[in-house]
């Protein structure tokens, strides 16, 4: 529901109730139930002619899902042998987050800070090595846990143009993100963070166009993520680098675009933390691509 409080205060509430039914072949004292209900409050307010703010708190539950339950087996997808717990319980989490919009005629920008404190909280993390099936093998397990983090977003138009009279338009964006979890149910002094936790990223962006030619450029550096949960391997920082050409072509109503796209321009070795498989397989080098794409 959205509701106009004064003329630049808005209210935003919203509930959901949810019940789920999740049985299993194996046994049938192995069906589960589950009921929850979820609600969030969130303020909206416009300070001034180009800025808002926006602040929100939410109270919200996540059923565990059939494969955190009832997993017993190799999963070829991430190289594992994923063990699942029938006795978990529903994730509870509750959350703020504030949000602050700058929109100009040429700068629009968004950043975003969010903090998360979880009860019940689903992963899966390292058990041990299954030497019957050659695997390391994960277990679904549940804790408490805390998050918080931050996103950026920002773009400036050096030049604003017109498509339809040809005149050059270039801008300049930028981003930035980072989170941090952690568990805290634990009896050991050391923090224990989260499985497979993103590193932070911080990137920039120039886009021209003119007429029926665009480009675009774009650069990201991912960090060295060193927080890592028992059994995980530090991953290494890399920057990835990827460039587009695009002309556009009418035909009546429908217009057809051709593209040269490179990723990874400078062939770099990239891995991704969130991957269980980073290890074994690095994202793909210099990809160069030709596109077609018709539109109507």
């Amino acid at each position: 529901e959205n509701i106009s409080l004064t003329e630049n205060l808005g209210l935003q509430v919203g509930s959901r109730i949810e019940q789920q039914n999740v049985e299993t072949r194996l046994t049938a004292s192995n069906a589960k139930t589950f009921q929850t209900f979820s609600s969030s409050l969130s303020f909206n307010w416009l300070a001034l002619q180009n800025i808002s703010f926006s602040f929100s708190g939410s109270r919200s539950s996540k059923i565990p899902t059939a494969e955190e339950l009832f997993s017993n087996g190799p999963h070829f997808a991430t190289g594992s042998f994923e063990l699942g717990d029938p006795n978990l319980r529903i994730e509870k989490s509750t959350s703020v987050d504030l949000t602050i919009n700058v929109n100009s005629e040429r700068f629009h920008a968004s950043t975003s800070l969010y903090d998360t404190d979880f009860s019940d909280y689903i992963y899966l993390a390292y058990d041990t090595y299954d030497r019957d099936h050659d695997l390391p093998r994960y277990q679904y397990s549940q804790g408490n846990a805390h998050f918080h983090g931050f996103e950026m977003e920002a773009e400036f138009d050096v030049y604003q143009g017109d498509m339809v009279l040809g005149t050059p338009n270039l801008s300049l964006g930028i981003m930035t993100d980072a989170v941090i979890g952690k568990l805290l149910d634990h009896d050991i002094e050391d923090v224990l963070y989260v499985p497979r936790l993103p590193p932070y990223r911080i990137g920039g962006s120039i886009s021209y166009s003119r007429g029926l030619f665009s480009s675009d450029l774009a650069l990201r550096y991912s960090g060295r993520q060193g927080k890592v949960s028992p059994m995980e391997g530090i991953t290494d920082a890399f920057t990835m680098v990827d460039a587009s050409v695009t002309y556009r072509l009418f035909s009546g109503a429908i217009f057809h675009d051709i593209s040269l796209m490179v990723n990874n321009v400078t062939d770099s070795e990239a891995r991704l933390h969130t991957s269980f498989q980073k290890d074994l397989v690095p994202l793909p080098g210099r990809e160069v691509k030709l596109v077609y794409r018709m539109n109507f």
